[in-house]
């Protein structure tokens, strides 16, 4: 049972999206453990733009563990102002085709 379960868990893993689509499809959000997984778009926009109700604050120490302090450990304020500025003058705006070419130019590649 446990390597048909690790089988099941490794291909959602390496092809997420046909689970998400699905997830979409029936469960645009599912609670599990105490953790919500959002699949729909609108959904997500308002989960990232209510820090007051969605911060990252619980799962801040565990992200710095595993990659040190970064962008997506951070709720909005003055070091999250600070850091986007300084990505978006690395990668402007008008970067982005190019670089969603090249995105899915790799990921599509075998």
């Amino acid at each position: 049972m446990r390597e048909g379960k690790r089988e099941l868990e490794q291909h959602a893993e390496e092809h997420p999206q046909p689970l998400f689509a699905l997830l979409r499809a029936l469960r645009p959000v599912l609670l599990i453990h105490d953790i919500a997984i959002v699949t729909r778009y609108p959904d997500v926009v308002a989960v990232l733009t209510n820090d007051q109700s969605f911060s990252v604050q619980p799962y801040a120490a565990k992200m710095r563990a595993l990659a040190g302090d970064f962008i997506l450990g951070l709720d909005d304020s003055d070091e999250y102002e600070r850091d986007v500025s300084i990505l978006r003058l690395a990668a402007p705006r008008s970067d982005i085709p190019g670089l969603a070419s090249f995105v899915t130019e790799t990921t599509d590649e075998p």
